[in-house]
Formats: C-alpha cells, sequence, structure tokens
C-alpha cells in the first residue's frame, strides 16, 4: 500500500480517545495538533454503549456526526476505511471493572486501522495524544508500547479550560423556562457545525427526558450542599439469576426512568448489607421464593466502587449473587420504585438498555464479557 503524503510529523498513526460530550473546540485543537504530528488519526468515541443519561446524552452516531462536520477540509474515513484517509473515526464501548475489556478494545481498533491504512511489513510509530486534565485521561499512561503526547488544553473566552461537563450544564440549562440562550452560550466553545447538530438532538424527545433527569440530579446534589463533608451514598443491588435469565426492573422514576437495572436500593441504617438486599429485592419484584431458598441460593457479593458509576454522587453499591435451580422462572411483579420485573435473557442485558453501571455489574458478577 502506498503511503499518504507525511505531514511535518514523524508518527504513523496518532489515536485520541474521549467521550465528546459534547464535541467542542478543545478537542478540535487535540485532532488538529495531531494531524500535524502524524500521517493517520484515529479518533476513538468513548462510552458508545452507554444509555442517554446526563453525563452521556449523545449517541455513538450523533458525536460521530459532529466530529465529522466540524472537520470538513480534512479526508474523513468512511466504512470500510479509504487508503487515503487521514482521519478515521469509530466507536468504543465502556467496560467498567473490566480494564482488560477495555484495553483490549482500544487494541483491536488500533490494529484494524493499522492493518487498513498502514503499509503491510513495517512497524509503524503509534502514538496516544490528547490533554491530561483529570481522571478521564488515564488512557494516556495505560498503553506502554505506544508514544504519549500530551497537548495543552484549550480556554474559553472566560480564560477557564474548556470542559464538557460545563458546556452540559448549559445545554441543559435551555430546558428550564426562560431560557434560550443555549446557541449563544455555546457558540465560543462548539463549532458550528457542532452546534448545529447540538441544538437539533435537543429538540427531540430522548434529550428532553435525559434534560429531566439532569434537573433531578442537580438538585438531588443541591440538597446536601449544606453538608460538611461531600456525602457517599450506600446502595445494595441484587443479581438473580436462573436458566441464563436475570431479573431486572423498569426504573418508574428519574433518574433513570425507564431503563432495566438491578433490584436495590439505598440501604437503611438498621439493617446488614444483606437484609438490604433482600428487602430491596422483595419490594420491588415480588419474587415468589422463600427467604430461606434464597439464602441457600447465596453464590457471592462484591462491591461497585467506581467514583463516576452515578450522577447522584459519590455512590457505592453492594450487590449480592443469587443462583437459583427452580423448575420455571418464579414469578414476579413490580413494586415500589419498579414499573415492571421481568426476567431478561443474559444475553440481552446491555449497557445501552441499562441504569447506570447495572449491565457491568451483571457481566461482572456472572463473569461474562
Amino acid at each position: 500500500m502506498k503511503k499518504s503524503p507525511a505531514p511535518s510529523g514523524v508518527f504513523d498513526l496518532l489515536v485520541f480517545v474521549g467521550r465528546f460530550q459534547p464535541f467542542h473546540r478543545g478537542h478540535r485543537a487535540v485532532i488538529e495538533a495531531a494531524l500535524e504530528r502524524s500521517r493517520h488519526v484515529l479518533v476513538l468515541v468513548g462510552s458508545a454503549n452507554s444509555a442517554r443519561s446526563a453525563r452521556n446524552p449523545f449517541s455513538y452516531d450523533e458525536r460521530q456526526r459532529m466530529i465529522v462536520d466540524s472537520i470538513p477540509s480534512m479526508t474523513i474515513a468512511p466504512h470500510p476505511i479509504a487508503g487515503n484517509a487521514r482521519i478515521i473515526v469509530r466507536p468504543v464501548g465502556d467496560h467498567l471493572y473490566n480494564d482488560a475489556a477495555w484495553i483490549a478494545e482500544v487494541q483491536q481498533r488500533i490494529d484494524d486501522v493499522r492493518a487498513s491504512v498502514l503499509p503491510a511489513g513495517e512497524t509503524p510509530r503509534i502514538g496516544i495524544i490528547g490533554h491530561a486534565k483529570d481522571h478521564s485521561s488515564y488512557y494516556l499512561r495505560i498503553f506502554p508500547t505506544y508514544e504519549s503526547i500530551d497537548v495543552p488544553g484549550t480556554s474559553g473566552p472566560d480564560g477557564r479550560l474548556l470542559n464538557a461537563t460545563d458546556l452540559r450544564d448549559v445545554l441543559f440549562a435551555q430546558r428550564e423556562p426562560g431560557r434560550d440562550d443555549v446557541a449563544p452560550a455555546l457558540a465560543p466553545d462548539v463549532p458550528a457545525a457542532a452546534l448545529a447538530h447540538v441544538l437539533q438532538i435537543l429538540a427531540t424527545a430522548p434529550l428532553g427526558a435525559v434534560a429531566d433527569e439532569y434537573a433531578f440530579a442537580r438538585d438531588y446534589r443541591a440538597r446536601w450542599a449544606a453538608a460538611p463533608f461531600p456525602p457517599t451514598f450506600v446502595t445494595v443491588d441484587a443479581v438473580v439469576q436462573q436458566s441464563a435469565h436475570v431479573l431486572m426492573v423498569v426504573r418508574k422514576e428519574q433518574p433513570g426512568r425507564g431503563l432495566l437495572a438491578l433490584p436495590g436500593g439505598f440501604l437503611m441504617q438498621t439493617e446488614s448489607l444483606l437484609d438490604g438486599a433482600l428487602r430491596e429485592l422483595n419490594e420491588e419484584t415480588q419474587i415468589d421464593v422463600p427467604r430461606r431458598v434464597l439464602l441457600g441460593a447465596l453464590a457471592g457479593e462484591r462491591t461497585f466502587d467506581d467514583p463516576y458509576r452515578s450522577i447522584r454522587g459519590r455512590t457505592i453499591t453492594h450487590a449480592f449473587r443469587f443462583d437459583l435451580s427452580e423448575k420455571r422462572l418464579p414469578r414476579v411483579k413490580g413494586g415500589d420504585d419498579a414499573a415492571e420485573a421481568r426476567w431478561v435473557p443474559l444475553a440481552h442485558v446491555r449497557p445501552e438498555t441499562c441504569f447506570e453501571d447495572h449491565a457491568h455489574i451483571v457481566r461482572a458478577m456472572l463473569g461474562v464479557g
């Protein structure tokens, strides 16, 4: 395969990983810096398998269009990848509690691009590029076989470094009465093409539901603002499986209204973790299995503590696994905070349809990839 004309840099491929929620001028600056140093740039759009939420309001396809349309002068790779494409945009999913799976997916994406656009039989120079701003930039340090390039951040008109979290705050204020200034507020920080997509998506029903979730979380955190220390909440969840099915509920209220979730909730001060999990399981599913049978089916427990797993704030959950061996799936019925309780085939428990990290909890507890 003939090489494309080399830019001023010496890399064959630079990889930029981000969530781009939404895509802003700082992201574009990193891509432009990568183009100056490398023949090809691979943009990996993270959290591509997540359900819409206040933290991840835009789908992969929506963010891919924001990126592509914001860099019109560059050759963007179609699918399949064209040999002369300089920028390739691809999805990468979340794999909470399984860093090895996330690293493997990133490596596979790099290998696919390497095989498609780089000459065979040569050892290419590959690097990871980004701005090391916070916990989300850890990927710059976990690929020892690739060089790491840290580029400066981009400041907004107020002098602060651009941050997608702040932009989402402006974005969701649009849904409040009397606020119609989202376009001029975002225009200095978001490329015009990306902003056009944002405004179009903002008017849709799915984003309306996410905006409601954002407002709920903002008000929820405000109630704890006077606490002497930021609070840490403790919840419990039940992972009940039988015949390759997992017992789940459909959430009735925000956050996550309408998404699948594990039966669970906040721990009461007067109960143990296991008692709390059994109480929530009974309240939300009314499962037709005696307590003594559930206790006999207890097969394990694990704590899940990703600091950003819940938009409500720092929330640590303790999950208990129950392996049932009944002849048929027990009867269940939604109750309390659950609009519905149902047995879900294990293959159908996917992050795209589940609340917070609950699909990842199921995968971790049951040992599935």
